[in-house]
């Protein structure tokens, strides 16, 4: 892996995060340690973060005239991408569907960054670069696709795997599974990917957030074609030591019910940290109750997510006395 991330990564962007011991709310019969990506920087926080130490490096590189971020005003994909883009010089363009939430969350945000960048609205997300080369009247575009899921991402995705892997190995007690969650899939692919080339065959449950369990595995296996492609293999690495899991309530994407707003607070109450509702919260449960239902030695449970989007549900917390 190291090479990967080295060639392809700036490295003033890779980050690390911690992991800790689970002193509440998963089985206690069973050792759990949380890998807090949450904790990542850059304003935004989460896996995301990782994903832009080779994004970046990538559209630095080649210093197109137009760096087109796909995604929704809401997004905290944009929202940290667009000043880390500016930072390093690159003209960004928004593409951006019309939001159901113009003055929640994220949106004023980057509406208020939008100064001096391209924003074009109703945009669909994966449109072809024909389209936005025509869009913009420029041949010179890196388009960054909703959620960055994409094969320049995985070589800084790939770090999750390398601290994982030190944990592995200087554990004192046994890890035999680890639990990560899926927006778009990158960082699960990579953490698939980084296991493999260490020759670490220990199982992955994905909790799919986003998308239904057989669309979650055609991306796992799209990302596993192009990382081929990329890295210029002989043959094509495909990891399958992995199950993908739905989540036990609220299965739609951003859907939330009264069972999942309950279990929400009380993660927070039994963890002591700070937990987004959509993704995190839906996370956990499932991997608890899989763990409560299929016991192990011990277990590692990604967090992937930002507890920033939790401020649109700020009205659900206890009322401060």
């Amino acid at each position: 892996m190291q090479p990967f991330i080295d060639r392809y990564c700036l490295p003033e962007l890779l980050q690390r995060s911690r992991v800790h011991r689970a002193e509440g709310y998963f089985p206690t019969h069973i050792p759990v340690w949380i890998k807090r990506d949450d904790e990542l920087g850059l304003g935004v926080g989460g896996s995301k973060v990782r994903k832009y130490a080779s994004v970046v490096a990538h559209a630095c590189h080649h210093r197109p005239q137009y760096v087109v971020v796909e995604g929704s005003l809401n997004s905290n994909n944009v929202l940290g991408l667009l000043p880390l883009l500016h930072s390093y010089g690159l003209q960004v363009a928004l593409a951006v569907p019309h939001s159901h939430s113009p003055h929640l969350g994220n949106a004023p945000w980057v509406h208020a960054m939008c100064q001096g960048h391209v924003l074009h609205a109703n945009t669909t997300a994966g449109m072809e670069m024909p389209y936005y080369q025509q869009l913009l009247e420029s041949e010179s575009i890196f388009v960054v696709r909703e959620g960055a899921c994409q094969v320049e991402a995985l070589p800084g995705a790939l770090t999750l795997a390398q601290e994982i892997l030190t944990l592995l190995a200087q554990s004192k007690e046994p890890i035999d599974r680890i639990y990560i969650d899926a927006g778009t899939g990158l960082s699960a692919a990579a953490l698939l990917l980084g296991l493999r080339y260490a020759s670490i065959h220990i199982p992955v449950y994905i909790t799919s957030i986003a998308c239904k369990a057989g669309e979650l595995v055609n991306t796992l296996n799209r990302l596993f074609v192009d990382w081929q492609h990329f890295t210029q293999a002989n043959a094509t690495i495909v990891p399958s030591n992995y199950e993908v899991l739905t989540p036990t309530t609220a299965r739609s994407f951003g859907s939330v019910n009264a069972s999942i707003k309950s279990e929400w607070l009380a993660q927070m109450d039994a963890l002591r940290m700070p937990l987004d509702l959509t993704y995190t919260a839906k996370h956990f449960l499932t991997a608890k109750i899989h763990l409560e239902t299929q016991p192990c030695g011990g277990a590692v449970v990604v967090n992937c997510g930002s507890w920033l989007a939790a401020r649109n549900h700020s009205h659900l917390l206890p009322t401060v006395v």
